[in-house]
Protein backbone atom coordinates (compact mmCIF):
# COMPACT_ATOMS: atom_id res chain seq x y z
CA UNK A 1 0.00 0.00 0.00
CA UNK A 2 1.00 3.63 -0.91
CA UNK A 3 2.73 5.19 2.51
CA UNK A 4 0.24 7.93 3.70
CA UNK A 5 -2.63 7.08 1.31
CA UNK A 6 -4.76 5.14 3.43
CA UNK A 7 -7.88 3.37 2.13
CA UNK A 8 -8.96 6.42 -0.28
CA UNK A 9 -9.36 4.24 -3.25
CA UNK A 10 -10.58 0.65 -3.72
CA UNK A 11 -8.07 -1.94 -3.97
CA UNK A 12 -6.95 -2.91 -7.26
CA UNK A 13 -3.58 -2.93 -9.15
CA UNK A 14 -2.74 0.85 -7.90
CA UNK A 15 -1.55 -0.12 -4.66
CA UNK A 16 2.15 -0.42 -4.85
CA UNK A 17 4.97 -0.31 -1.78
CA UNK A 18 7.71 2.25 -2.43
CA UNK A 19 9.42 1.37 0.74
CA UNK A 20 12.16 -0.41 -0.78
CA UNK A 21 12.89 2.08 -3.64
CA UNK A 22 13.12 4.60 -0.68
CA UNK A 23 15.50 2.70 1.00
CA UNK A 24 18.03 2.26 -1.66
CA UNK A 25 17.52 6.74 -1.91
CA UNK A 26 18.66 6.86 1.27
CA UNK A 27 21.47 4.99 1.28
CA UNK A 28 22.73 6.94 -1.59
CA UNK A 29 22.25 4.11 -3.90
CA UNK A 30 20.96 6.43 -6.36
CA UNK A 31 21.16 3.91 -9.92
CA UNK A 32 19.36 1.06 -8.11
CA UNK A 33 16.85 3.55 -6.60
CA UNK A 34 16.09 4.98 -10.15
CA UNK A 35 15.75 1.21 -11.73
CA UNK A 36 13.15 0.33 -8.67
CA UNK A 37 11.45 3.61 -9.05
CA UNK A 38 11.09 2.42 -13.01
CA UNK A 39 9.73 -1.08 -11.74
CA UNK A 40 6.80 0.67 -10.03
CA UNK A 41 6.38 2.52 -12.82
CA UNK A 42 5.92 0.70 -15.49
CA UNK A 43 3.49 -1.52 -12.46
CA UNK A 44 1.18 1.40 -12.16
CA UNK A 45 1.21 2.26 -16.27
CA UNK A 46 -1.89 0.16 -16.93
CA UNK A 47 -3.81 1.64 -13.83
CA UNK A 48 -2.76 5.80 -13.26
CA UNK A 49 -5.25 6.94 -15.97
CA UNK A 50 -7.97 6.27 -13.78
CA UNK A 51 -7.02 5.25 -10.53
CA UNK A 52 -6.19 7.09 -8.05
CA UNK A 53 -3.89 5.95 -5.87
CA UNK A 54 -1.70 5.13 -9.23
CA UNK A 55 -1.96 8.97 -9.67
CA UNK A 56 -0.42 9.21 -6.18
CA UNK A 57 2.10 6.47 -6.65
CA UNK A 58 3.00 7.87 -9.77
CA UNK A 59 3.09 11.42 -8.45
CA UNK A 60 5.59 10.35 -5.84
CA UNK A 61 8.00 8.38 -7.91
CA UNK A 62 8.45 11.83 -10.06
CA UNK A 63 8.81 13.00 -6.58
CA UNK A 64 11.74 11.10 -5.73
CA UNK A 65 13.43 11.93 -9.35
CA UNK A 66 12.95 15.38 -8.69
CA UNK A 67 15.05 14.68 -5.12
CA UNK A 68 17.54 12.82 -6.79
CA UNK A 69 18.37 15.05 -9.54
CA UNK A 70 17.86 12.47 -12.10
CA UNK A 71 18.03 14.87 -14.86
CA UNK A 72 21.60 14.90 -14.06
CA UNK A 73 21.88 11.47 -14.01
CA UNK A 74 20.90 10.60 -17.66
CA UNK A 75 24.73 10.89 -18.53
CA UNK A 76 25.66 8.67 -16.30
CA UNK A 77 23.60 5.23 -16.78
CA UNK A 78 25.13 2.60 -18.72
CA UNK A 79 23.69 0.77 -21.66
CA UNK A 80 22.06 -1.67 -19.27
CA UNK A 81 20.61 0.86 -17.00
CA UNK A 82 19.32 3.18 -19.94
CA UNK A 83 17.10 -0.01 -20.80
CA UNK A 84 16.14 -0.41 -17.47
CA UNK A 85 14.42 2.69 -16.70
CA UNK A 86 11.69 2.80 -18.98
CA UNK A 87 9.23 4.60 -18.58
CA UNK A 88 10.80 6.89 -16.68
CA UNK A 89 13.28 7.74 -19.65
CA UNK A 90 10.54 10.48 -20.59
CA UNK A 91 11.06 12.45 -17.55
CA UNK A 92 14.53 13.22 -17.39
CA UNK A 93 14.15 16.74 -18.03
CA UNK A 94 13.79 18.81 -14.92
CA UNK A 95 10.76 20.92 -16.27
CA UNK A 96 8.47 17.74 -17.88
CA UNK A 97 9.33 16.16 -14.50
CA UNK A 98 8.07 19.07 -12.01
CA UNK A 99 4.88 19.61 -14.16
CA UNK A 100 4.22 15.57 -14.23
CA UNK A 101 4.22 15.99 -10.81
CA UNK A 102 2.10 18.98 -10.21
CA UNK A 103 -0.42 17.33 -12.99
CA UNK A 104 -0.96 14.47 -11.18
CA UNK A 105 -1.76 16.18 -7.98
CA UNK A 106 -3.56 18.52 -9.28
CA UNK A 107 -5.77 15.88 -10.97
CA UNK A 108 -6.27 13.92 -7.44
CA UNK A 109 -6.76 16.81 -4.58
CA UNK A 110 -10.24 17.19 -4.62
CA UNK A 111 -9.95 12.65 -3.73
CA UNK A 112 -7.69 12.13 -1.33
CA UNK A 113 -7.26 12.36 2.80
CA UNK A 114 -5.94 15.55 4.42
CA UNK A 115 -2.25 14.35 4.63
CA UNK A 116 -2.43 13.36 1.84
CA UNK A 117 -4.19 16.71 0.48
CA UNK A 118 -1.28 18.88 2.48
CA UNK A 119 1.97 16.42 0.60
CA UNK A 120 0.14 17.03 -2.77
CA UNK A 121 -0.37 20.94 -2.18
CA UNK A 122 2.99 21.40 -1.18
CA UNK A 123 3.92 19.48 -4.33
CA UNK A 124 2.59 21.48 -6.56
CA UNK A 125 3.52 24.13 -5.00
CA UNK A 126 7.38 23.36 -5.28
CA UNK A 127 6.51 23.21 -8.72
CA UNK A 128 5.43 26.75 -9.07
CA UNK A 129 7.81 27.46 -6.52
CA UNK A 130 10.46 26.49 -9.28
CA UNK A 131 9.18 28.63 -12.18
CA UNK A 132 9.59 31.32 -9.91
CA UNK A 133 13.36 31.06 -9.03
CA UNK A 134 13.96 29.76 -12.77
CA UNK A 135 12.52 31.68 -15.47
CA UNK A 136 13.66 29.06 -18.07
CA UNK A 137 11.69 26.26 -16.49
CA UNK A 138 8.10 28.11 -16.98
CA UNK A 139 5.77 27.02 -19.64
CA UNK A 140 3.26 30.00 -19.48
CA UNK A 141 4.30 32.95 -22.03
CA UNK A 142 2.67 36.03 -21.42
CA UNK A 143 4.18 37.64 -24.52
CA UNK A 144 7.31 37.81 -27.09
CA UNK A 145 9.05 39.82 -25.25
CA UNK A 146 7.46 40.21 -21.55
CA UNK A 147 8.79 42.99 -20.39
CA UNK A 148 8.78 44.82 -17.21
CA UNK A 149 4.82 44.32 -16.69
CA UNK A 150 4.35 41.53 -18.01
CA UNK A 151 7.22 39.67 -15.71
CA UNK A 152 5.97 41.07 -12.97
CA UNK A 153 2.58 39.92 -13.83
CA UNK A 154 3.62 36.66 -14.09
CA UNK A 155 5.19 36.81 -10.71
CA UNK A 156 1.89 37.94 -9.01
CA UNK A 157 0.06 35.43 -10.98
CA UNK A 158 2.10 32.11 -9.86
CA UNK A 159 2.63 34.07 -6.33
CA UNK A 160 -1.47 33.95 -5.99
CA UNK A 161 -1.47 30.40 -6.60
CA UNK A 162 0.94 29.70 -4.12
CA UNK A 163 -1.15 31.51 -1.51
CA UNK A 164 -3.92 29.57 -2.48
CA UNK A 165 -2.20 26.22 -2.45
CA UNK A 166 -0.37 26.94 1.10
CA UNK A 167 -3.40 28.42 2.89
CA UNK A 168 -4.64 25.30 1.42
CA UNK A 169 -2.21 23.01 3.17
CA UNK A 170 -2.37 25.00 6.46
CA UNK A 171 -5.82 25.03 6.65
CA UNK A 172 -5.90 20.69 6.30
CA UNK A 173 -3.26 20.27 9.41
CA UNK A 174 -4.79 19.53 12.83
CA UNK A 175 -5.18 22.41 14.54
CA UNK A 176 -2.66 22.17 17.30
CA UNK A 177 -0.17 21.93 14.69
CA UNK A 178 -0.44 24.61 12.52
CA UNK A 179 2.56 26.30 11.44
CA UNK A 180 1.44 29.65 8.80
CA UNK A 181 4.91 30.56 8.53
CA UNK A 182 4.98 29.07 4.76
CA UNK A 183 1.85 30.65 4.11
CA UNK A 184 3.08 33.80 5.64
CA UNK A 185 5.84 33.78 3.09
CA UNK A 186 3.90 33.43 0.19
CA UNK A 187 1.21 35.87 1.17
CA UNK A 188 4.40 39.07 2.09
CA UNK A 189 6.12 37.98 -0.99
CA UNK A 190 2.74 38.51 -3.38
CA UNK A 191 2.38 41.92 -1.28
CA UNK A 192 5.84 43.02 -2.19
CA UNK A 193 5.28 42.08 -6.10
CA UNK A 194 2.11 43.40 -6.16
CA UNK A 195 3.68 46.51 -5.00
CA UNK A 196 6.34 46.57 -7.64
CA UNK A 197 3.54 47.29 -10.15
CA UNK A 198 1.90 50.26 -8.19
CA UNK A 199 4.90 51.78 -8.31
CA UNK A 200 5.56 51.43 -11.82
CA UNK A 201 5.98 54.41 -14.52
CA UNK A 202 2.98 55.42 -16.22
CA UNK A 203 0.05 54.00 -15.07
CA UNK A 204 -2.96 54.43 -15.56
CA UNK A 205 -5.20 55.92 -11.94
CA UNK A 206 -7.88 53.08 -12.12
CA UNK A 207 -4.83 50.44 -12.36
CA UNK A 208 -2.82 52.16 -9.73
CA UNK A 209 -5.55 52.04 -7.64
CA UNK A 210 -6.52 48.78 -8.05
CA UNK A 211 -3.06 47.25 -7.65
CA UNK A 212 -3.65 49.44 -4.44
CA UNK A 213 -6.37 47.53 -2.78
CA UNK A 214 -5.11 44.26 -4.37
CA UNK A 215 -1.77 45.04 -2.17
CA UNK A 216 -4.17 45.92 1.02
CA UNK A 217 -5.99 42.91 0.31
CA UNK A 218 -2.86 40.81 0.95
CA UNK A 219 -1.76 43.08 4.10
CA UNK A 220 -4.65 42.62 5.74
CA UNK A 221 -4.29 38.78 4.80
CA UNK A 222 -1.12 38.53 6.72
CA UNK A 223 -2.43 40.82 9.84
CA UNK A 224 -5.46 38.03 10.30
CA UNK A 225 -3.32 35.41 9.58
CA UNK A 226 -0.29 36.54 12.22
CA UNK A 227 -2.57 37.17 14.88
CA UNK A 228 -5.31 34.05 14.55
CA UNK A 229 -4.57 31.17 12.59
CA UNK A 230 -8.12 30.12 12.74
CA UNK A 231 -9.46 32.35 10.15
CA UNK A 232 -8.48 30.09 7.19
CA UNK A 233 -10.77 27.34 8.46
CA UNK A 234 -13.78 27.73 5.83
CA UNK A 235 -10.76 28.85 3.62
CA UNK A 236 -12.99 28.59 0.30
CA UNK A 237 -11.38 30.32 -2.53
CA UNK A 238 -8.39 28.51 -1.91
CA UNK A 239 -9.87 25.33 -1.31
CA UNK A 240 -12.12 25.48 -4.63
CA UNK A 241 -8.70 26.86 -6.48
CA UNK A 242 -6.55 24.03 -5.20
CA UNK A 243 -9.07 21.29 -5.79
CA UNK A 244 -9.80 22.32 -9.50
CA UNK A 245 -8.39 20.36 -11.98
CA UNK A 246 -6.12 21.85 -14.88
CA UNK A 247 -9.23 21.68 -17.55
CA UNK A 248 -11.20 23.14 -15.09
CA UNK A 249 -9.02 26.18 -14.49
CA UNK A 250 -8.42 26.35 -18.17
CA UNK A 251 -12.30 26.48 -18.00
CA UNK A 252 -12.40 29.65 -15.39
CA UNK A 253 -9.60 31.01 -17.74
CA UNK A 254 -11.93 31.17 -20.61
CA UNK A 255 -15.09 32.45 -18.35
CA UNK A 256 -13.09 35.13 -17.08
CA UNK A 257 -11.81 36.24 -20.09
CA UNK A 258 -15.12 36.70 -21.45
CA UNK A 259 -16.04 38.43 -18.08
CA UNK A 260 -13.90 40.95 -19.07
CA UNK A 261 -14.73 41.57 -22.57
CA UNK A 262 -18.22 41.96 -21.60
CA UNK A 263 -17.27 44.34 -18.85
CA UNK A 264 -15.25 46.18 -21.69
CA UNK A 265 -18.24 46.12 -24.07
CA UNK A 266 -20.55 47.52 -21.38
CA UNK A 267 -18.00 50.45 -20.51
CA UNK A 268 -17.46 48.65 -16.91
CA UNK A 269 -15.08 50.23 -14.69
CA UNK A 270 -11.51 49.52 -15.07
CA UNK A 271 -11.03 47.69 -12.20
CA UNK A 272 -13.65 45.40 -12.88
CA UNK A 273 -12.09 44.42 -15.98
CA UNK A 274 -8.55 44.02 -14.69
CA UNK A 275 -9.93 42.05 -12.22
CA UNK A 276 -11.86 39.59 -14.29
CA UNK A 277 -8.62 39.49 -16.54
CA UNK A 278 -6.11 38.60 -13.81
CA UNK A 279 -8.58 36.17 -12.56
CA UNK A 280 -8.43 34.56 -16.18
CA UNK A 281 -4.49 34.68 -16.38
CA UNK A 282 -4.06 33.21 -12.96
CA UNK A 283 -6.43 29.97 -13.82
CA UNK A 284 -4.23 29.80 -17.20
CA UNK A 285 -0.79 30.32 -15.31
CA UNK A 286 -1.75 27.92 -12.77
CA UNK A 287 -3.52 25.35 -15.59
CA UNK A 288 -0.46 25.48 -18.14
CA UNK A 289 2.02 25.30 -15.23
CA UNK A 290 0.97 21.80 -14.72
CA UNK A 291 0.34 20.36 -18.08
CA UNK A 292 2.87 18.68 -19.57
CA UNK A 293 1.27 18.54 -23.34
CA UNK A 294 -1.32 20.14 -23.70
CA UNK A 295 -4.32 18.86 -25.94
CA UNK A 296 -6.19 20.47 -28.81
CA UNK A 297 -8.72 21.84 -26.15
CA UNK A 298 -6.46 23.05 -23.87
CA UNK A 299 -4.27 24.41 -26.69
CA UNK A 300 -6.81 26.75 -27.89
CA UNK A 301 -7.83 28.29 -24.61
CA UNK A 302 -3.79 28.46 -24.37
CA UNK A 303 -3.09 30.43 -27.65
CA UNK A 304 -5.33 33.01 -26.01
CA UNK A 305 -3.42 33.99 -23.43
CA UNK A 306 -0.80 36.72 -25.05
CA UNK A 307 -3.35 38.32 -26.18
CA UNK A 308 -5.31 38.36 -22.68
CA UNK A 309 -2.29 39.82 -21.15
CA UNK A 310 -1.82 42.64 -23.53
CA UNK A 311 -5.56 43.85 -22.95
CA UNK A 312 -4.35 43.71 -19.06
CA UNK A 313 -1.57 45.42 -20.00
CA UNK A 314 -3.51 48.32 -22.07
CA UNK A 315 -5.85 47.92 -18.91
CA UNK A 316 -2.38 49.37 -16.81
CA UNK A 317 -0.79 51.30 -19.01
CA UNK A 318 -1.00 55.13 -19.87
CA UNK A 319 1.58 54.35 -22.80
Amino acid sequence: MLSGCGTFSRPNGGNIDLTHAENLERQGRTKDALLEYARLARSLAQFESSDVLAKVGMARILGALARMRAWEMEATLSDDERRGIPPLDAWLDESLLTSGRASRWADVLASVPPSVQIEGARAIAACLESRLQRPELRNLKLGEADGPLLDVLYRILIGQCLVHLERYALNRMPEGDRDPSAALAAMERLRADIGRIESMPHLKAAAAEYWRERAESVGAGIRELRSDGSPVNGDRDSREFAEADPQTHLRLAAEYDNRATQAAVARSDPKTILANLERSLRHAAYARECIVEPDSAALRTLQTVPVIADKLRRQCSAD
